[in-house]
């Protein structure tokens, strides 16, 4: 899997638009599976929301498994993402 560091880089391979809302203010990456949990920075586990979506990521208002969905990713690949991280489904 593609591994990312730079966050420009990352806004920009995911076409400067927050990724579930469309929005285009206050624009920040998020980890989906947070680096204190063993996430990493593979492009699976990154997503660019703006700052609203943000909040609500960290808040647990939006489930892991929605913005995985707005990246396009299988629900078989997250679920094997999480599983080798040791973490429950």
């Amino acid at each position: 899997m593609k591994r990312i560091r730079n966050s420009a880089a990352i806004r920009e391979a995911k076409r400067i638009r927050c990724q579930h809302c469309c929005g285009t203010y206050g624009l920040q990456v998020h980890h989906i599976v947070s680096l204190s949990l063993r996430g990493d920075d593979l492009a699976m586990n990154l997503i660019t929301l703006c700052a609203s979506c943000h909040q609500a990521a960290h808040l647990r208002r939006t489930p892991r498994a929605e913005l995985w969905r707005c990246l396009g990713i299988e629900p078989e690949e997250w679920q094997a993402y999480l599983r080798e991280k040791g973490m429950k489904l």
